[in-house]
């Protein structure tokens, strides 16, 4: 019976994957601390278990709401086994998806009807939720690569920098949706420029205990080049569009290696990006039920 639970909703673009895959490996090493295991590998090849997307209407968010719900509450008992009650979640598309922003501008838009898909039952005072938050300029960057390395190009020229720089949604509001969805749980939000210096830590809390990550390893999935994000657009665009095979993502990444990192930012966007995160780390700081590490 689930009594403790430890919800890890990333951010993308924050390492992660390098913990969910340290985590997946050693579930033998979690269990020994008490400590069941859910993961993206457990999540998305579950059918039917999605979230909510901000274009459905009021109905379909409610039905998906529904299912998602009650799949996620049927997973639990496999991964506790019959003598642990504390669980380790962790899954950043629970918040949306890279492509999600990309596409509305915005960051995770619709968070509170996704989270509205996790169990009731969650929010208790034995929750514990951990964040990890990244500097805006950088993180959609990365998350423009990431969504190019899986062979689909979204448009990111001037026009939709603009729209996103505009920063319709922040991380205070993404903290803000969490808060009022999980009153109840406790949230712990970390600086991913601090990740060195406070991952440890917060690893630790989420396994329960003792547990050793190397933190300075490279990325699951290093950013993409300049030339090769110039290559997939324009591959992408002679295939009208069309998602392009792994096969001619990699030879694009290859024959473009060298040609200087992927920044689509100019100077004066990029410093009035970070300072809105520099701002936006002091208002979650004071934000109460809140610590920001």
């Amino acid at each position: 019976m689930l009594s403790t639970l430890a919800l890890h909703l990333g951010a993308h673009k924050t390492a992660t994957t390098t913990l969910q895959r340290a985590f997946d490996a050693r579930r033998r090493e979690l269990l020994r601390l008490g400590t069941g295991y859910l993961g993206p590998g457990d999540l998305r090849d579950e059918p039917g278990l999605v979230f909510p997307k901000p274009e459905m209407p009021p109905s379909r968010i409610a039905q998906v709401q529904g299912r998602t719900a009650s799949l996620l509450e049927t997973l639990v008992p496999g991964a506790l086994g019959e003598r642990r009650s504390r669980l380790l979640v962790s899954e950043e598309n629970i918040l949306g998806t890279p492509r999600l922003m990309l596409r509305h501008a915005a960051l995770y838009p619709g968070l509170t009807a996704r989270l509205g898909a996790l169990p009731a039952d969650w929010d208790m005072a034995d929750t514990h939720i951990f964040l990890s938050i990244r500097d805006y300029a950088g993180f959609f960057a990365s998350c423009h690569s990431t969504v190019a390395q899986q062979g689909v190009w979204v448009p990111f020229g001037a026009q939709e920098r603009t729209a996103l720089a505009r920063m319709p949604r922040r991380w205070p509001d993404v903290v803000a949706d969490i808060r009022a969805t999980l009153p109840a749980a406790r949230l712990t939000v970390w600086r991913y420029e601090e990740l060195r210096a406070t991952g440890l830590a917060v690893v630790e809390a989420m396994a329960g205990g003792p547990f050793e990550i190397d933190l300075a390893a490279p990325g699951a999935m290093g950013a993409l080049s300049a030339g090769a994000m110039a290559g997939i657009a324009e591959a992408s665009f002679a295939a009208g569009g069309a998602r392009l095979p792994g096969a001619q993502v990699r030879r694009i990444r290859q024959e473009t290696e060298g040609s200087g990192p992927y920044d689509p930012w100019d100077a004066e966007t990029r410093r009035t990006l970070s300072a809105l995160y520099e701002e936006d780390c002091a208002r979650i700081a004071r934000m109460e039920g809140v610590a920001l590490l």
